[in-house]
């Protein structure tokens, strides 16, 4: 057992403890286990873990639509598990830990399958944008900053004459 162990990260043998602390989008990629491998090594973990925090969501979400029974709630799971099989334990952490914070728009009241399916894909993108973009183009960076890199703008001085001719104001009557 314990060379089985050794293949789930440090970090998500936190998370399966229930610590999930200081958890970004950042570290759940690179230092999260993928759900298809969590699955094949601890699969009764896993899922215990992963209907729990299921359960705790739709539970805190309160929603008038949502997951009634038992068997939804495993159907959804292993829905949710099955369509996003690129994802890593601790994103699922983020996309569950989203939903409650309204992140990815109001649910107006629903919570099945639909829903999550789509906050997963919205995760999906924004994991696209911020973390694989870099891995792929480390020179890029979404978040232009600006100090000392900037050049200075010159001033470019223009005649009244010159907006004339470039029709940019009517020549005075």
């Amino acid at each position: 057992m314990a060379s089985r162990t050794s293949s789930i990260t440090g970090r998500t043998q936190l998370l399966l403890g229930g610590d999930s602390r200081n958890l970004t989008p950042q570290n759940a990629w690179h230092e999260g286990t993928n759900i298809r491998k969590a699955l094949r090594l601890h699969p009764q973990a896993t899922r215990a873990w992963f209907l729990a925090e299921l359960g705790k969501l739709i539970k805190f979400v309160d929603a008038t639509k949502t997951i009634q029974d038992d068997e939804e709630l495993k159907e959804t799971a292993r829905a949710l598990m099955e369509e996003n099989p690129d994802f890593k334990l601790e994103e699922f952490a983020l996309v569950f830990e989203g939903i409650k914070r309204n992140k990815f728009g109001p649910m107006y009241g629903r919570l099945k399958l639909g829903e999550l399916l789509d906050c997963c894909r919205q995760w999906s993108g924004t994991r696209a944008e911020r973390i694989l973009e870099r891995q792929h183009r480390p020179e890029h960076d979404p978040y232009q900053r600006h100090s000392g890199t900037r050049e200075e703008r010159k001033a470019i001085l223009v005649t009244v004459e010159d907006l004339i001719d470039l029709g940019q104001i009517k020549p005075p009557e």
